[in-house]
């Protein structure tokens, strides 16, 4: 399969082929996870843009199923599928990421999941920043491809950033100098960190996200319904999370991945 298809001006990840052994593999590592930590674990998985388009080849949905399907006692879903199917526009036209719509909508069925209070849509000053390619076109080689525009929702202004290998602290959840460069998207929480923890002085609650880079877009919604939230990348994350756990004492655990990552990344079985 090619790495890129063009559908309807729209640039998709080719599909990921459902892997049973792969989702067997991630389940058991959550589930004994969860267990050890005699605590709820929420498991967000995001359907691929490809899918939401309805292009055929796409098997999410048999994805999800047998992902929930195999979740323990202490593994709660949360099944989003349903709010993003026939809906491609919640993703970008030359990025496999989901767009701050679509990551404002996965954060709201989060948050109803967990018993927390979400900020609607409208508590949003949005600002549009013109001229976003995203990854997928910087591997497609359509360098005719038009650019897009990428929406920052500005929530609480008192929020901080701090990403674990630099320390220094960051006011907002926003890097502006990211948008004079290639990489657009690290614009939301300065892309891949291996920690980042994001503060608002304003709310309660402490809460860790086990995350890919979808999660870049999400942290800054899921902080305007907590104290902290603290955002773990296994791809570079090599401490005990368990022991993280212990030493936080965190009120919720989410593990949000998007549905060809939760197949395609191993780091799932260094949760411990």
């Amino acid at each position: 399969l090619k790495d890129v298809w063009l559908e309807n001006g729209k640039l998709l990840e080719a599909p990921v082929a459902l892997d049973e052994r792969a989702i067997s593999r991630n389940m058991r590592a959550i589930n004994a996870f969860a267990d050890g930590l005699k605590q709820t674990v929420h498991v967000m998985v995001v359907p691929s843009a490809g899918w939401a388009a309805g292009v055929e080849g796409y098997t999410d949905q048999d994805t999800l199923d047998a992902v929930y399907a195999a979740a323990g006692d202490y593994v709660a879903a949360v099944r989003v599928e349903e709010l993003y199917r026939g809906r491609p526009e919640l993703y970008y036209d030359t990025d496999h990421h989901w767009t701050s719509q679509g990551a404002h909508i996965g954060y709201t069925a989060y948050t109803q999941a967990a018993g927390r209070e979400a900020r609607s849509a409208e508590d949003f000053t949005v600002r549009v920043a013109e001229g976003f390619q995203g990854s997928t076109y910087s591997r497609s080689a359509l360098w005719l491809t038009k650019s897009e525009s990428i929406e920052l929702w500005q929530g609480s202004e008192n929020l901080t950033v701090t990403n674990g290998e630099t320390e220094g602290v960051h006011e907002g959840i926003f890097y502006h100098e990211r948008l004079e460069e290639a990489d657009k998207y690290t614009v939301f929480l300065d892309g891949n960190h291996s920690i980042v923890r994001v503060q608002n002085p304003s709310k309660h609650g402490k809460l860790l996200v086990i995350r890919d880079s979808y999660s870049n877009c999400l942290g800054g919604f899921l902080a305007e319904s907590y104290g902290e939230v603290v955002l773990v990348d296994l791809r570079y994350y090599r401490q005990q999370i368990s022991a993280l756990v212990q030493q936080e004492g965190f009120d919720d655990i989410l593990i949000c991945y998007s549905c060809a990552n939760f197949l395609t990344d191993t780091n799932l079985m260094l949760l411990r």
